[in-house]
């Protein structure tokens, strides 16, 4: 057995200096690339331009203006009362001012869709997540994008909506509306 220890001890001996060296200097690349890595797939939140400040169901956007012409993006978050697996949401606009382009539920913390259309003045989307898996924070369901049709100081998008816990509706949730002006 002392052999066995002899015999490994001067093999670490006849590695160079400058091999341990680089063994650990990759071992610590790695090691930060792993915390660096981990850290970017956190889903980064746009600063909220206006927020109903105890709204359960809100919209945010990059931005209080937008340019006429211009298809900007509005968020729909969830602030859940309690963990919940479905929510059911309806923006409603001014068709006169903007135009629904698109739903993207990308990141959306429901996986599931079961509906989601829009146009003439109002977005639905209801979307939930298999059981048992709950969505109990802070959330996005949906980023709606419109575009910006004429010039107006100022014009609001509405949120409405429910959301459901063990296929029961909860109570009404809270909403938020967002203010938006075009330029």
């Amino acid at each position: 057995m002392s052999e066995v220890k002899q015999g490994f001890g001067t093999v670490l001996k006849k590695i160079p200096v400058w091999l341990w060296a680089s063994v650990a200097a990759i071992l610590a690349i790695v090691g930060i690339s792993a915390v660096v890595l981990a850290n970017s797939n956190s889903d980064p939140k746009p600063t909220p331009t206006k927020a109903a400040s105890n709204a359960q169901l809100y919209l945010t956007s990059v931005s209080e203006s937008v340019n006429t012409g211009e298809t900007f993006s509005v968020l729909v978050r969830l602030h859940p009362p309690k963990a919940v697996d479905g929510i059911e949401t309806t923006v409603t606009y001014d068709q006169t001012k903007f135009e629904f382009v698109a739903i993207d539920s990308t990141g959306s913390a429901f996986p599931v869709k079961l509906q989601e259309e829009g146009g003439n003045g109002s977005v639905q989307v209801i979307r939930g997540i298999f059981a048992p898996d709950t969505v109990s924070s802070d959330s996005l369901v949906s980023t709606i994008r419109f575009k910006a049709l004429k010039t107006t100081k100022n014009s609001e998008l509405q949120v409405a909506g429910k959301a459901s816990s063990g296929g029961s509706y909860l109570p009404d949730l809270t909403t938020g509306s967002l203010t938006l002006s075009v330029r």
